[in-house]
Parts: structure tokens; sequence; C-alpha cells
């Protein structure tokens, strides 16, 4: 009876444990499927991870860029498609009102724009935009954040003024007869002003001339009182939204080269910014690592850890190490 006993205890102990291996197996194997082995991902699972996060981080990167690279991509067009000069306090009017081929982001066909490229007040000193009576408009900065509007809907309640767009920190007089704009977080902006052809007694010859008032010139120098020229763009080229035609590995490129070529204007952001600089990290991953085509190898050094503060550089290097 006890040998018979201990037989069954030993086929019974055989039995569970067979059971348990079984289970074991069954487990690792899932988890193997899914991954991850005893909580911990596998080599490939690790790589797709990051993968993940690299692709996570690439459409924050996109959204983030977006306004910038439309005030950059905005700015070439002025000097590449109309023949500004830069730093030029020009206006480019779309006579014709925007055609097909012309391409800018949100813009419509119903208006007749007036439009400005980037303008640095770290370099021209406060400057003074002159507004006529009976259109609408506003300014931004790099990022596009608003700054003011013009007409009904601004400080001159639709009757124009003098707009006066003064540096960040500038600290010096501010003369009466104006409407201060302070610049807070960047030096640049641009600005755009609207006539109205359709409106009851407006013409489309009558809404260029209204737009041909609006007048940019420096406070003080020089050219101080003086309009810019007026350039109308006809139905002449004008590729202002060229950086989000198609989808795909060039939109990182042309991320890259207006990085590369407006570092000192970017850099205004990632100073002003520190959650910036993770972004720029991811940037610099990408096209160093990712895209290595679309980088020139000898701007390597002009990378995004160039454009942000040395001590978050350091941080960032040491955390991803």
């Amino acid at each position: 009876m006890n040998e018979r006993r201990k037989v069954n205890t030993k086929t019974l102990t055989q039995s569970m444990l067979a059971i348990i291996a079984i289970a074991v197996l069954a487990t690792t194997a899932t988890a193997q499927e899914d991954g991850f082995v005893a909580g911990y991902p596998t080599d490939t699972k690790a790589q797709e991870l990051f993968d993940e996060f690299d692709y996570q981080a690439a459409v924050q990167a996109y959204i983030w860029a977006t306004p910038m690279l439309n005030s950059l991509g905005v700015n070439e067009a002025m000097q590449r498609d109309v023949g500004m000069k830069p730093g030029e306090l020009a206006t480019a009017i779309f006579d014709k009102r925007q055609l097909p081929h012309q391409t800018l982001m949100t813009a419509n066909d119903e208006v007749v724009y007036t439009w400005s490229q980037l303008i640095n007040t770290a370099e021209t000193g406060p400057v003074v935009i002159e507004t006529p009576k009976g259109g609408l408009g506003f300014a931004v900065d790099l990022f596009m954040r608003p700054l003011e509007d013009f007409g009904s809907l601004g400080p001159d309640k639709g009757e124009g003024g003098k707009f006066l767009f003064l540096p960040v920190g500038y600290d010096g007089e501010v003369p009466e007869g104006y409407f201060p704009v302070r610049m807070k977080y960047s030096d640049h902006f641009w600005f755009i002003f609207r006539t109205f052809p359709n409106n009851p007694g407006m013409t489309l010859d009558k809404a260029v001339e209204l737009g041909k008032q609006e007048k940019a010139y420096p406070l003080t120098g020089p050219g101080a009182g003086k309009r810019g020229r007026a350039i109308l763009i006809g139905d002449g080229p004008f590729a202002g939204a060229r950086a989000f035609q198609g989808i795909g590995v060039h939109l990182f490129a042309e991320f890259h080269r207006l990085v590369q070529r407006h570092a000192r204007i970017v850099r205004e952001r990632a100073e002003d910014e520190p959650e910036v600089v993770g972004v720029f990290h991811f940037y610099r991953k990408v096209t160093l690592r990712h895209i290595p085509l679309v980088v020139d190898r000898q701007e390597e050094e002009l990378s995004a850890f160039a454009l942000v503060r040395p001590e978050a550089a350091e941080i960032l290097e040491r955390a991803h190490e």
C-alpha cells in the first residue's frame, strides 16, 4: 500500500512538473512572439521600440517646425521668385490674386495680398508699418505667433495707422502717434495686408492700389519715412510652400536645409524655449543617421547641438550614451 502510494505520488509529481514545464514553455513562446522574455524586450523588439520613438519624435518635430518652415519658405520665395534683397523693407503684391501655380499656406484667391519678407528688428531697429484705411491684416513672428492685427480687428479700428515694431528688450523712447508692438520672443517678424476687390465699390485695380499704400520703413536712419518697393507679382512663380509639397524624406531634407541656412534665426527659438532641445536632438539624430544622403557631411558640426545652449547639449549627450 505504501509502495503504491509512493508510485502515485511520484507519478503525480512528474505530471505536475510536466504541466508546469509546458505552461512555462508556452508562456515563453508567447512572450518571445510578443518580443519580450521575462519582461525584457528582445534585441529585435528593442530596435522596434527605438524606431517607434524615432517615428513619434519625427511627427512632433514636423508639427513643431511647421510654422518656422512656412515663414522661412515664404521668405526664400520673396527673394528667389520676387527679387527682394535680404533685409529689404519691400512688399510683394499679388495683383492678380493668388494663381494656382503660386503656392502659399492657407492663402485664398478672394483677396489681394500685400506681403513682406522676414524683417529683423535687431538689425533695422524699430520698424514702422503704416496701414491705410479699408483693409485687414496682421503681423506674426518667425514661428507665426500673433503680434498685432491691422484694420477693424486692430487698435486702429479700421481707420489705418502707424504701428511701431520694437526689438526684443527695447528700452528706448517710444514716440507718440504710433501703436507700439513690443517683440517678446523673436526679433524677426513679417506682415500681411489684405484688400477686398469684391467689396461694394471696389475693383481689382482699386484693391491693388490700396495695397500699394501699405508702407514699411525704419523709424530712424537713412530710410526713415520712406517706403520700400512695392513689387507686383503678376502671374510669375511663387513657391512659398515648397517644404510642404508631398510627403516623404524630402520634408526632413528641407527641414535640415532651412535650419542650416538660417541657424542664427532658429537659435532664437532654441534659446527661448528649453523644451525645443529635444526636437533638435531628434533633428540631429535623423539627419545624421536615418537619412544621411540629405546631409552635407561638411555641415555635421553645424548640427542641432550647435543651435542650443551648451549645457543643454551636454545633458542630452549624457542621457543618450
